[in-house]
């Protein structure tokens, strides 16, 4: 992982998605993947969405919503694979979010561990249960390993990934060992070598940290199912239920996400953290869980007495669940409100307070609470950015504001940060400055050279502050005839949703970008 400041890019999001799920099949491709062909297409919209070519939205859409496909065709169960879509969704919703509002001044490591304790577990926490609830995934009578299955288990001698914790619950649930189940036939002849290979396949998967790609792993244990049902013409062993295989197909999905998941997490940042926010997940997991008791429970039994039909819970329970979740979005908005309503030097007082933090919980709730205050005892925690930051920012912002700004006044700037090693952390700072006094000079071409600087600079770590330099760019890049530099300028406006009136519907048409371009040309 670079050095680079900033967020990861929209393309190392979306590839990490496609890589945990591991829905490319590097050799074996069930009947229910995709063909070559199309694992093509998936792979150059992947490099595309990487170079930020085209309709950032539309590419970024498309692929998500062919991953929520290639998923679902390993879950036979349309609820639980509707509900994976929606949390992918959500998770794309926050990512999309503290990249418009919230600025970083970290390297993309630190940054992503931000995002992962300040922002994602307590949104996944939430999203689990609201999607669970909204699409009555309780109907289909599922049956999942006890426990926090999907996370690691930490002990002094191991780590165990989640694969290996549904590889073991399956065994159990079909009355096998590991040999037996992928090597029922007992005696290895010759025969029997597919056997023997899935056998040595599954215990590699056991001891290594790397996870299978996803049809490996399906096909290796559909195998098992078969021959332990009888399918080949064997005697059968056991009776191996729909629902019981469907619960099967669902875990191991998850589970080896979950493990690539984690074992980048170890990778990247160490056990103590991977310990730290699997212990976070809980905590937050069950302040939603209490959240939503009442209501899941009180909803249950109106369901029961009113004898709805599956059709009609179906849509009672996403209904009544989405107007729920608007209440809490609600207790986010007022607590928020609340905090900026109070002067900044008694917020400490307010989180150190118990009393005062039970008076929270019972106007707010006890998940929204929770989590924002751990947002800030944990920002109290970090090693925060060096004080000359705030000031170089503020002392930027107040020279962008003077329209007789000089050269001079930029350049002390400039060194200062240099100064106070905090140039690389506001590397979008002074090329925007130069741009903005350029374009008051009337000197556009060098004006869009600084100009494009600060646009590549800004895109990923300037959070609010880049939609005045992402205007300036489409505007030079237009008076300064540069096509291709104008339509990545409009489609990255149109992703992080800037108010251009034109962006209100979407991405122009081609034939309207093209009138644009024009139009701003000659203003």
């Amino acid at each position: 992982m670079n050095e680079t400041i900033g967020f990861p890019t929209l393309g190392e999001l979306v590839q990490f998605s496609y890589d945990a799920f591991g829905v490319l099949p590097r050799k074996r491709s069930l009947d229910n993947e995709i063909n070559e062909s199309n694992k093509k297409s998936i792979q150059k919209a992947l490099i595309r969405l990487k170079n930020e070519e085209g309709d950032i939205n539309e590419n970024m859409g498309s692929l998500i919503k062919d991953l929520s496909f290639l998923i679902a065709g390993h879950i036979p169960n349309p609820r639980v694979s509707l509900a994976i879509g929606e949390i992918l969704a959500d998770i794309e919703e926050l990512y999309l979010s503290v990249l418009q509002s919230e600025g970083t001044y970290w390297d993309k490591k630190k940054t992503i561990q931000w995002v992962i304790s300040d922002h994602l577990i307590s949104r996944f926490a939430f999203s689990l249960h609201r999607n669970m609830l909204s699409f009555n995934v309780a109907a289909g009578g599922l049956k999942m390993p006890d426990g926090y299955w999907f996370l690691p288990i930490f002990s002094d001698k191991k780590i165990t990934m989640p694969l290996e914790t549904v590889m073991r619950w399956i065994y159990g649930q079909c009355e096998c060992t590991q040999a037996s189940f992928h090597c029922p036939q007992g005696a290895l002849s010759q025969e029997n070598f597919e056997q023997s290979r899935r056998l040595d396949n599954a215990k590699n998967w056991i001891k290594s940290r790397k996870p299978p790609s996803l049809s490996g792993l399906m096909w290796n244990f559909n195998e098992g199912f078969k021959a332990l049902s009888g399918s080949k013409g064997e005697m059968p062993t056991i009776t191996i239920t729909p629902q019981m295989r469907e619960s099967f197909s669902i875990a191991l999905v998850l589970g080896r996400a979950s493990s690539y998941v984690f074992n980048a997490i170890l990778e990247n940042f160490g056990r103590a953290y991977a310990e730290e926010i699997c212990s976070q997940f809980r905590e937050q997991y069950a302040h939603a869980e209490e959240e939503f008791h009442d209501f899941k429970v009180g909803n249950e039994q109106y369901v029961a007495d009113e004898k709805f039909s599956l059709i009609e819970a179906d849509r009672f329970w996403a209904e009544e669940t989405e107007l729920f979740c608007k209440g809490y979005r609600d207790n986010m908005a007022e607590y928020n409100a609340f905090f900026r309503s109070i002067p900044f030097e008694m917020h400490g007082e307010w989180i150190a307070s118990e009393a005062k933090r039970d008076q929270l919980i019972q106007q707010f709730g006890k998940l929204v609470v929770s989590d924002l205050v751990g947002q800030r005892q944990r920002s109290a925690n970090r090693n925060e950015v060096p004080q000359a930051f705030w000031i170089c920012l503020g002392k930027g912002l107040e020279l962008k504001s003077n329209p007789l700004v000089s050269a001079e006044e930029i350049e002390s700037l400039e060194q200062e940060a240099k100064a106070a090693r905090v140039d690389k952390l506001l590397g979008w700072l002074v090329p925007w400055l130069r741009a903005n006094r350029y374009y008051r000079l009337g000197e556009s071409a060098l004006a869009f050279h600084e100009i494009e600087d600060a646009f590549f600079k800004a895109k990923y770590c300037a959070g609010g502050n880049q939609r005045t330099v992402v205007k300036l760019f489409v505007k030079l890049a237009a008076r300064n005839k540069k096509w291709s530099a104008f339509k990545r300028g409009v489609s990255w406006a149109a992703f992080i949703r800037l108010d251009f009136p034109w962006l209100r519907n979407g991405l122009p048409s081609d034939d309207k970008m093209k009138y644009l371009f024009e139009e701003m040309g000659v203003q």
